[in-house]
């Protein structure tokens, strides 16, 4: 017991020295970086590489601020060229931000797809790179026949031509309605809600508010990844968005509509869900069959937690989304069994080997949250806990949901 008790003393520490040291590197960085000058405009080395009116699809009424960071600086990721793909079928123009350098044999490349390339000194990560693309495109006056601005970034693996063929649909129905503000990929109702920003496009309602610019221009590109979380995710949907009409194209409640499904395949559904949370398929009931209670209980406790996070494999495998971050893996929210389990059940590693590979390598390169154990400052700054970590809500939250240890 007082083991436990030293050892919780400890850990809270060492969080508190990791959580001051991270804040005040971070200011430093970007401190250093003001003095000598820096600036959005400073900050973007921009590349033209064709007119978007070349390249077939593209549309002067949708624009894309594609944000990439990959180390290999010659070589183009399949998972990001189908994703340009798919962005250009759905009638996107598009501008690559790379946070660091490219050679020019992939610059020149890139131009199949793009309107432009920036590459740009990595100030503040993606939401820094979003800063200060969109104030360019603003003093650039390229936004004044644009109705829809999309952002997003490469930290999702794009998993190819079958599964973006139903994405496509449903975002091409968004672009066209005349009914929303904004279409998001996920939200978030974990600690504050927030639509999650690898994925946010924002009707001309939206971006064309004082308030939008505001918020850029204000903005502080500091390298310190819960800042970009409050400050970044969190503002923006608290003072820009947050009234808005938004269609959302992933959520929780859209997996009610697969029930006869699971209720077919049970196990197929268990083995979808967070290793955290299997335990859930012993508890609901023995035997593994499933009912709409069963379901509902299973969705409220996962609601908790971040949905682009505990919904992965369940949004591929059921509802046809292309999306799979990148970081589930190191973050202990999957095994590397059940990934690659998903990705053969859609059938990517028989149509799509090279881009099969090339996910399950990555992961593999990443380790899981058990390889950060004797890393702890690390998985501080990049969000791991470094131990099995058991999917249960938050406090007497779910108390009324009748599952043991509730």
């Amino acid at each position: 017991m007082v083991k436990k008790i030293l050892r919780a003393f400890i850990d809270l520490f060492a969080e508190l020295a990791f959580k001051i040291e991270y804040g005040l590197e971070a200011w430093f960085h970007y401190g250093t970086h003001i003095i000598a000058g820096g600036s959005p405009s400073k900050r973007l080395f921009r590349y033209p590489v064709s007119q978007f009116d070349a390249i077939p699809g593209a549309l002067k009424s949708r624009l894309a601020l594609f944000v990439a960071c990959h180390p290999d600086a010659d070589q183009l990721p399949e998972s990001n060229r189908q994703y340009l793909m798919s962005l250009l079928r759905c009638g996107f123009r598009i501008l690559y931000i790379h946070n660091g350098p490219l050679t020019d044999r992939l610059r020149n490349q890139l131009g199949e797809y793009c309107e432009a390339v920036f590459c740009r000194q990595n100030i503040g990560q993606d939401f820094g790179a979003w800063k200060d693309a969109f104030l360019f495109v603003h003093e650039s006056k390229l936004l004044h026949h644009v109705d829809w601005l999309l952002l997003c970034n490469d930290s999702n693996f794009f998993l190819g031509p079958h599964q973006a063929l139903s994405f496509e649909q449903k975002f091409k129905a968004g672009l066209a309605s005349q009914d929303d503000d904004l279409i998001a990929l996920n939200k978030n109702y974990e600690l504050w809600q927030h639509y999650q920003s690898f994925f946010l496009c924002f009707h001309k309602s939206l971006f064309g508010r004082l308030a939008f610019l505001r918020f850029w221009q204000d903005y502080r590109p500091l390298p310190h990844r819960y800042r970009i979380i409050k400050k970044g995710e969190v503002e923006l949907t608290r003072s820009v968005i947050n009234n808005a009409k938004v269609f959302i194209l992933y959520q929780s409640s859209d997996l009610l509509s697969r029930f006869r499904l699971f209720q077919q395949n049970p196990i197929g559904f268990y083995s979808c869900l967070p290793q955290g949370s299997l335990y859930l398929a012993d508890l609901i009931s023995g035997e593994y069959s499933l009912n709409q209670l069963h379901l509902q209980k299973i969705l409220a406790l996962l609601d908790n937690h971040n949905t682009s996070h505990v919904y992965a494999l369940c949004f591929v495998a059921f509802l046809q989304s292309p999306f799979l971050k990148k970081d589930l893996l190191s973050k202990g929210i999957f095994s590397m069994p059940q990934l690659c389990s998903v990705l053969r059940f859609i059938g990517l590693e028989e149509a799509h080997p090279c881009l099969y590979r090339e996910i399950m390598n990555a992961y593999d390169l990443q380790g899981t949250n058990a390889s950060y154990i004797w890393r702890p400052r690390l998985a501080f700054r990049k969000g791991i806990v470094p131990r099995s970590v058991v999917l249960s809500g938050h406090g007497q939250l779910l108390k009324g949901l009748g599952l043991p240890g509730f």
